[in-house]
């Protein structure tokens, strides 16, 4: 495919970051380095998820080293992060801007700890009041975190300029990523990893079919695949605002024997994914 600017998008890839790994193929990938100087390759949901995925098992598998991560975030979404109702983001709100930053904060801190650089792009919206704004730039100046505005939408890649020579200075440092586990790791190790490094949990509580599968599972070699969902931290769906220490829920675990995943069913995920009746393309 490509872009309404001419730009090639290689678009081959599997199923979302909640129930899978979230990414292209590692054949999308690479060919893309082969024609490209930059490759820009996108990891589904956030920090958490897709990326972690990214990080832990496509590049460990095929070699990868990325150089730099665009962390995408928007004024609005910050907001239901913080408490504000999912009806009234386009009205200004600072103090739910505020708190919905600790959010953020997490997320930067999971890429930190892989040992990327990383800019936090935010996509703006006309609701975006001038306030908020102000309040952003402040916060990522004290926290001296490299950041972008970004009208991709509104103008194309115009809107994007800041942001890209941004990356391509990030790009350009010599860096080793840090995976969040090795794969001689025991099972029940990767797992709780996993759950309080990118996620900040306290810790993981088993199902008893769960844990007797741990038992069977827990020297074996292969990456976990963490099953949740992606609208918090926690494994519960209704729980956007963390207050205070969590638990991740682990109900069962399916060995996935041609991907080498062992994959972490958490909460009331539900594995297969779901679309809208009306795809989204008949209203462009």
């Amino acid at each position: 495919m490509q872009s309404l600017e001419g730009n090639l998008a290689l678009v081959h890839g599997g199923p979302f970051a909640n129930i899978a790994h979230g990414c292209n193929s590692v054949f999308a990938t690479k060919t893309a380095m082969n024609i490209a100087e930059y490759t820009v390759t996108e990891a589904g949901f956030g920090s958490d998820l897709g990326a972690e995925k990214f990080m832990d098992i496509v590049c460990d598998n095929a070699g990868l080293q990325p150089n730099a991560v665009v962390l995408v975030a928007s004024i609005r979404s910050l907001k239901m992060h913080g408490g504000a109702n999912a009806k009234e983001l386009e009205q200004e709100n600072i103090s739910a801007l505020q708190i919905g930053l600790e959010n953020l904060q997490q997320h930067v801190n999971n890429i930190k700890a892989f040992g990327i650089p990383l800019v936090i792009a935010i996509n703006q919206f006309k609701s975006d009041s001038a306030a908020e704004i102000k309040t952003l730039s402040a916060y990522f100046t004290a926290h001296q975190m490299e950041f972008a505005l970004t009208t991709l939408f509104a103008d194309g890649s115009k809107g994007a300029i800041d942001l890209a020579r941004k990356v391509i200075k990030l790009a350009s440092k010599k860096v080793t990523l840090k995976p969040v586990y090795q794969l001689t790791d025991k099972l029940e190790d990767k797992i709780n990893k996993i759950v309080k490094r990118c996620y900040g949990a306290a810790g993981v509580e088993y199902a008893p079919l769960a844990l007797t599968k741990l038992k069977q599972l827990n020297h074996r070699k292969a990456y976990v695949c963490m099953a949740k969902t992606p609208l918090t931290f926690s494994d519960d769906a209704k729980q956007i605002m963390i207050n205070g220490p969590f638990k991740i829920h682990v109900k069962d675990l399916i060995v996935a024997n041609g991907a080498n995943f062992i994959i972490v069913m958490a909460g009331d995920i539900f594995r297969m994914p779901g679309l809208p009746k009306v795809p989204a393309a008949c209203k462009m």
